[in-house]
């Protein structure tokens, strides 16, 4: 999730807006916590129930950019401050055109390079040959035991949404031979439009393809600084921000600030 406006979400600090009770005691100092095992050590009992208005909001932060326009990472809450690193995207307009992988992702491509090939196939077929009258609960269900049949607990927990994604569409998903001709360009950037419409029509796409990827395409390119950012635990007010030219290479670009970071910051 993303945070958007002035919402702090799980994404980048969700941990920071329960951190002001949850660790009045001990400090939240780097990955998975004081013992890396996930647990707050002074943390007070787990409540039975969500109250039925739901959790207190705390505080609000500044608008802090996450998933493809800053990266993933967990926070670090130490000495009444919380710490978070970020890749900061800006979108800028530009001549240029990439299919990149944002813009494959819109287009729904998932890498199936780890599943059987045969699994693979078999969700091709399906996908092509899923009666159309089959909708509602009756999809879900189908689409509930082809997971169950076709994939281990882990790949259902990564592929679930894809899968779902290509038998919803059936014959109007995007074939994965199309997917295969865009990563070969997906490191590449056109210089300008034309380029890339000169190469996307020398491929023999279905005008209805080439329309959904000409609307993938932004007119933009991100540009990025790398970010290390300092709120106060208890307000969310933004305490300092520090910036360098940084690199977009998007959503797994960013991580949690390293015990040596979290030390040199807490002396500023």
């Amino acid at each position: 999730m993303k945070k958007t406006g002035t919402q702090l979400f799980v994404s980048t600090a969700v941990f920071a807006i329960t951190a002001a009770t949850a660790l009045a005691a001990s400090d939240w100092p780097q990955w998975r916590g004081p013992f890396r095992n996930g647990i707050a050590t002074d943390s007070p009992p787990l409540a039975d129930a969500w109250p039925s208005k739901g959790l207190t909001k705390l505080w609000d932060s500044e608008t802090i950019p996450s998933d493809d326009d800053g990266g993933h990472g967990s926070v670090v809450a130490a000495a009444g401050r919380v710490y978070a690193s970020i890749v900061w995207h800006t979108d800028v307009p530009t001549e240029t055109r990439a299919i990149d992988d944002l813009v494959m992702r819109r287009l729904g491509y998932q890498s199936t390079a780890s599943w059987p090939k045969e699994t693979v196939e078999k969700l091709e077929r399906d996908r092509l040959s899923l009666d159309p009258n089959l909708r509602g609960e009756k999809l879900d269900k189908f689409i509930a035991d082809w997971l169950e049949k076709n994939l281990d607990r882990k790949k259902r927990q990564t592929s679930a949404g894809y899968v779902r994604s290509r038998l919803e569409k059936r014959a109007d998903a995007i074939p994965l031979e199309v997917y295969d001709k865009l990563l070969t360009v997906s490191k590449k950037r056109f210089p300008n439009e034309a380029a890339m419409m000169e190469w996307i029509n020398a491929q023999g796409f279905s005008e209805k393809i080439k329309n959904e990827i000409i609307a993938a395409v932004p007119p933009t390119m991100k540009v990025a600084e790398d970010v290390v950012l300092c709120l106060d635990l208890a307000t969310g007010k933004t305490l300092w921000k520090c910036k360098a030219p940084g690199e977009a290479v998007g959503r797994m670009a960013s991580s949690t600030l390293s015990s040596i970071l979290v030390e040199a910051a807490l002396s500023m």
